[in-house]
């Protein structure tokens, strides 16, 4: 019983936090957006927008699942 009303709240609070963390919010600051912004996150999207770049431009051809099954598989 005990176990199980410490589980709810801290499920709750974990909601919570979540909730705070990526509120939008008119005055935060630039600091305030950083913290937020993992390294793992900005090379994530830097790689998105090379290749999309990269497949407009010709440079590079997207791949179909097609292809690569019928390559690998």
């Amino acid at each position: 019983m005990m176990a199980n009303a410490a589980k709810e709240i801290n499920e709750y609070t974990k909601r919570l936090d979540l909730i705070n963390k990526y509120r939008v919010e008119s005055d935060q600051s630039l600091q305030g957006r950083m913290q937020r912004v993992s390294l793992h996150s900005v090379y994530k999207r830097s790689s998105r927008f090379t290749t999309l770049i990269s497949e407009m431009l010709g440079i590079m051809v997207q791949a179909s699942l097609y292809y690569l099954f019928t390559k690998y598989c």
